[in-house]
């Protein structure tokens, strides 16, 4: 009902935003980095270039990318089927598609080429109107999921693929997790996307081809069937549900991913012995890529109570940093700890409370892959004002971090300054900066260093860079606290 003079909107103008480039390649890389790898025996990914001559792509959802009744319509869509064909469009490697197995035209694809991949998974709105929802393995909104295993036709499916092509690998593209056991058993590659978007297909075959190398974590545990979970109307959070609660071995644990590189962790340092109930400690650890390619590692924080007078989760995550760090090379990665993050709500005062306790830091690849752990106690504990409790961490911004004292720094950005290319970058305080700057791949293209910065603005050239057009990561420390920032060059 505004006039449009004030509505911004109405100066978008006549191209769809979402059609840019830049959209496009923010669509594109927000995809790449939510594929997960759940399996990958004997390295069968990435699938090389050079090696492979043939792929056989087979199941329908190969050739189409569901929408939700909530998820918006992109103005157009690449299926895994067009994203891949792209991708090796120039090289020897042949690609056939078949959406069935009719008259064993899936068997025949797969066992005549190199490599098979195989669709699988959910469509977000059953296929069906409302109300409805022919199968009891799928759900959305008005109804609820009666089972977890994947349709029989699906799954029959990919049995016979593998039959006739030992080298299947699965792409799971699910709203929700699925007790996929004999897959997780029997197949060499796994990997696992949602629905939804309109960079699927490229995205997608960015991490197959290795152009990408995946990084996602689960934010579900899977179990690996049905009986291990409460009944549906069991809301008791307590009785085995989530990763905090569960006994179980579940099929994938929360916070589970796999890299084409690995990843070594030693050092866990904490900035103080124990933690005050009003204060926070920083908790940092090495992390190194001891594979042979550039990777991104998702470290994790979990916190357990040893000693705590009350029901306490079997363990919760406190904390998580996702670093992109080149083959051989090491990086710190800090994160904090506040005493009230390890508050627990006291029905009886109904208040929040940090307990006087002993806490065991858990540190790792995820809920189930703990690396190191180290135990800190718990000081000058008490009731803690909601207010406090909600307040954001002092580096919870993408791009402003904080030495728990003074801000440090806030936005930085890449900007050329005659014939140099060097990050910009805004100080709020004197420090020192060590800054590298990542592609899309994870690879250094670039590092800017400064001592003893001053407050404002300052710039620092990138050594050895060659800018291209796209998006980049700066990665690194200022003032000796971690510092991520994002930023577009055109």
């Amino acid at each position: 009902m505004d006039p449009a003079s004030s509505v911004s909107y109405t100066n978008v103008g006549t191209v769809d935003p979402c059609t840019t480039q830049a959209h496009k390649t923010v669509a594109r890389l927000v995809t790449q980095k939510s594929i997960v790898l759940l399996k990958n025996t004997d390295n069968l990914l990435p699938l090389n270039k050079t090696t492979v001559k043939s792929i056989a792509l087979i199941g329908a959802k190969a050739d189409s990318v569901s929408l939700d009744w909530y998820s918006g319509t992109p103005p157009y869509a690449i299926t895994p089927h067009a994203g891949i064909q792209s991708k090796i469009a120039g090289t020897a490697i042949t690609l056939t598609y078949t959406a069935n197995n009719t008259n064993n035209a899936a068997t025949a694809a797969a066992k005549a080429a190199d490599v098979a991949i195989v669709f699988a998974g959910n469509q977000p709105f059953c296929s069906a109107g409302w109300g409805s929802c022919p199968s009891p393995s799928e759900g959305k909104e008005g109804i609820d999921r009666t089972d977890i295993v994947l349709q029989a036709d699906q799954e029959a499916l990919i049995k016979a693929v593998y039959q006739a092509n030992p080298k299947t690998i699965l792409v799971f593209v699910s709203s929700f997790p699925y007790a996929i056991t004999w897959e997780k058993d029997s197949l060499p590659a796994i990997v696992h996307m949602a629905n939804n978007s309109q960079e699927m297909g490229n995205a997608l075959a960015d991490v197959l081809f290795g152009d990408y190398n995946p990084a996602g974590r689960l934010n579900q545990t899977w179990p690996s069937a049905l009986s291990q979970l409460p009944t549906m109307m069991d809301y008791n959070i307590r009785n085995g549900r989530t990763y905090m609660y569960f006994t179980g071995t579940p099929l994938f644990p929360f916070g589970y991913g796999l890299s084409y590189t690995t990843f070594t962790y030693a050092n866990l340092k904490t900035s103080a012995a124990s933690i005050d109930g009003k204060g926070q400690i920083i908790v940092s650890v090495d992390v190194t890529n001891s594979g042979a390619i550039a990777g991104e590692e998702v470290v994790q924080m979990y916190v357990k109570h040893v000693n705590s007078s009350v029901a306490r989760p079997l363990k919760e995550l406190k904390g998580f940093s996702r670093v992109a760090i080149p083959a051989g090379q090491t990086q710190t990665v800090s994160m904090i700890l506040r005493g009230k993050d390890i508050a627990y709500w006291d029905s009886t005062n109904t208040t929040w409370t940090v307990e006087n306790d002993n806490v065991q830091l858990q540190i790792g690849a995820s809920s189930a892959d703990i690396r190191l752990n180290a135990t800190v106690g718990v000081v000058n504990g008490g009731s803690i004002n909601i207010v406090d409790i909600m307040k954001p961490r002092d580096n919870e911004s993408d791009n402003t971090f904080s030495n728990g004292k003074t801000l440090i720094a806030s936005s930085a950005k890449i900007v050329k300054r005659g014939t140099a290319i060097g990050v910009q970058i805004q100080m709020r305080a004197p420090a020192d900066a060590d800054l590298k700057v990542f592609d899309l791949k994870g690879v250094c293209i670039g590092q800017a260093m400064g001592n003893k910065l001053l407050s404002g603005t300052n710039f620092l050239e990138i050594r050895k860079a060659v800018m291209s057009p796209g998006l980049y990561l700066i990665g690194g420390k200022v003032g000796g606290m971690v510092y991520r920032s994002k930023c577009f060059v055109k």
